[in-house]
């Protein structure tokens, strides 16, 4: 293998998933699926706004490369933020 004909680049990479995921699909699965739909139209318009490379979806986590640290971090805070806010509109259900 030739090293000059490698590319190298920076990344940064984030993992999230619900704490709740393993007791989510065993007490009500149809509630668990609705819970998810509703992460996934939180979090999807937050990735957008923050430069998000990949997504890779895995069940209740995603796995989030992005441009750069800065990025990452904000990106961290705003969907902090976003999920805080749903958590409590699913608490006052």
């Amino acid at each position: 293998m030739q090293f000059s004909a490698l590319t190298w680049r920076l990344a940064a990479v984030m993992f999230t998933h619900r704490s709740d995921a393993a007791a989510m699909f065993p007490a009500d699965e149809g509630d668990a699926l609705r819970r998810l739909r509703d992460q996934e139209r939180v979090v999807r318009p937050v990735l957008e706004l923050h430069r998000v490379q990949k997504i890779h979806s895995l069940g209740a986590g995603l796995l989030i490369e992005f441009r750069d640290a800065q990025d990452a971090a904000e990106c961290v805070i705003d969907l902090q933020q976003r999920t805080h806010e749903q958590v409590v509109r699913e608490e006052d259900r």
